[in-house]
C-alpha cells in the first residue's frame, strides 16, 4: 500500500502550523463575522458561509473593481452590485448540482484508474500522483476539455489565478493572452457546432444576464 511522502512540507509540529490550527479554531468559535487587519470579513462556520453564499446582495466581490474595465470584462469577484448577484445566479444555474451529476462517476472512475498506477509501487508522493490530477481533470471535464489537454488547462488555470488580482487593474486578456485565446477557441468551437456538448461553456452561451445574452468576452471571462 503505498504511502504519503511528507516531502518538505510543514510538520504537525511546526509552530507555525500549531498556531494557524489555533487561529482556524478560534474562527469556528467567534460569535459574528470577524475581520481581519485587511478589513475583510473572515467566514469560516458552515451558517456563515451558507447565509452568505445565499445573500449575494450583502456579500460582493472583495478583489477590488477598476472602473475602466468594461462591465463584461470584471472578473466575478470583482464585480460591483447590482451586476454581481446577478452574475453569481446565472453561474449558479450553470453549474447546478443536477448539471454536474455526469463529474461523480468520472471522479470515480478517474480515481480508480490513478489508485492503480501506484499500488504496490511502495512510498509514493500523493499531492502530483492523486491530489493534483483529479481536480485538474474533474475541472477539464465539465467545461468540456479533452483529457490530453487537461494538465495544460489546469497549468494556465493556475497561472490565471495567481495573476487575478492584476486581471482586476488590466484584464484577462492583458494578463495571460495565452489562456485567453485557448478559452476563445473553445467558445468558437461551441459556436460553430450544430450540436454542442452539454459543458458549462455551452451553457453560458446559452444563459442570459436581464434578458440578453453573454457575450463572448462575459464567458471567457
Amino acid at each position: 500500500m503505498p504511502t504519503v511522502n511528507e516531502g518538505d512540507g510543514p510538520r504537525e509540529g511546526d509552530e507555525t502550523y500549531r498556531r494557524a490550527h489555533e487561529r482556524y479554531e478560534q474562527l469556528r468559535t467567534e460569535e459574528g463575522l470577524p475581520i481581519d487587519a485587511g478589513g475583510t470579513r473572515i467566514v469560516t462556520r458552515y451558517d456563515d458561509v451558507s447565509f452568505a453564499l445565499k445573500n449575494v446582495d450583502a456579500f460582493g466581490g472583495t478583489l477590488g473593481y477598476n472602473p475602466e474595465l468594461p462591465a463584461e470584462e470584471q472578473i466575478l469577484p470583482s464585480i460591483p452590485e447590482p451586476r454581481h448577484g446577478k452574475v453569481r445566479r446565472v453561474i449558479s444555474g450553470v453549474i447546478a448540482p443536477h448539471r454536474l451529476a455526469p463529474v461523480e462517476p468520472f471522479v470515480g472512475a478517474l480515481s480508480e484508474q490513478l489508485l492503480s498506477k501506484i499500488i504496490g509501487l511502495g512510498p509514493v508522493d500523493l499531492v502530483p500522483t492523486l491530489v493534483d490530477p483529479i481536480p485538474t481533470e474533474a475541472m477539464a471535464f465539465v467545461f468540456g476539455i479533452p483529457r490530453e489537454e487537461a494538465a495544460r488547462f489546469g497549468q494556465m488555470s493556475d497561472e490565471f489565478l495567481e495573476g487575478q488580482f492584476r486581471i482586476v487593474d488590466s484584464g484577462i486578456g492583458a494578463v495571460h493572452p495565452e489562456f485567453t485565446r485557448y478559452v476563445e477557441a473553445l467558445i468558437a468551437a461551441r459556436k460553430d457546432q450544430a450540436d454542442p456538448p452539454d459543458d458549462v461553456i455551452t451553457r453560458l452561451l446559452h444563459a442570459d444576464l436581464d434578458g440578453e445574452p453573454l457575450s463572448d468576452v462575459a464567458v471567457r471571462t
